[in-house]
């Protein structure tokens, strides 16, 4: 019986040049071994050439080994993709650190971890929506990612991004404000001031005072 697997590569590579979407070449590339080997560089070639969901998935989900494959193929690391986030600041919300590392390994500057605009979300279910310039470490703190929080302070984030209120949430408002302890401590140890207000004109002891929170027991 006649299979696809026997026609030749040349008239197969052609057949995929008509498939409009990236996911029906890569579907067919996992067939067999010959099909992969043939078409995974086409797959990669129109990932680096358009805006690009399967990074945005890998960063979110922690699939290191995907984003080192597709950043090794020429994906851009550090563009914004369908969400309007860098997948840096994706790994870094949902904590996954070897993820992080290998945006950074391959030149994404961690301070440039921003949103385009303002973004909205969704806090606990007992506090009002706020809006806010997701910065730096933001997101891990809120999330309480600590080995993330780690990684980053580590690669120079600084703890405490601005003194103008206007300008951020600081990360240590953040950590308090979500009552993320471990996060605190790091901050605190790192140097971050808890006096310094966030745009809102509150510091991290107004938050801790309203939480019941005591700093002298971190």
């Amino acid at each position: 019986m006649a299979s696809i697997s026997d026609l030749p590569l040349e008239l197969l590579f052609f057949i995929a040049q008509f498939s409009d979407y990236e996911y029906d070449i890569c579907a067919l590339s996992q067939t067999n071994c010959r099909l992969y080997f043939l078409l995974s560089p086409e797959v990669y070639r129109r990932l680096r050439e358009t805006p690009n969901p399967a990074l945005e998935w890998a960063a979110m989900n922690g699939k290191e080994d995907c984003v080192r494959r597709l950043l090794e193929a020429g994906v851009p690391p550090d563009m914004n993709h369908t969400s309007g986030v860098k997948p840096i600041l994706l790994a870094s919300l949902y904590g996954h650190t070897d993820v992080v590392k290998s945006f950074i390994h391959n030149g994404v500057d961690p301070k440039q971890m921003t949103f385009l605009g303002q973004r909205y979300l969704e806090l606990p279910p007992d506090t009002e929506k706020i809006s806010y310039s997701h910065e730096h470490i933001g997101g891990a703190c809120i999330e309480g990612h600590e080995q993330v929080v780690r990684l980053l302070i580590d690669h120079v984030v600084e703890t405490q991004p601005s003194s103008d209120p206007d300008q951020t949430k600081q990360p240590l408002c953040l950590a308090t404000r979500f009552e993320n302890l471990s996060i605190m401590r790091i901050l605190l140890d790192h140097g971050a001031d808890p006096t310094i207000k966030d745009f809102e004109g509150f510091n991290a002891l107004d938050y801790a005072a309203h939480l019941d929170l005591e700093f002298t027991s971190l």
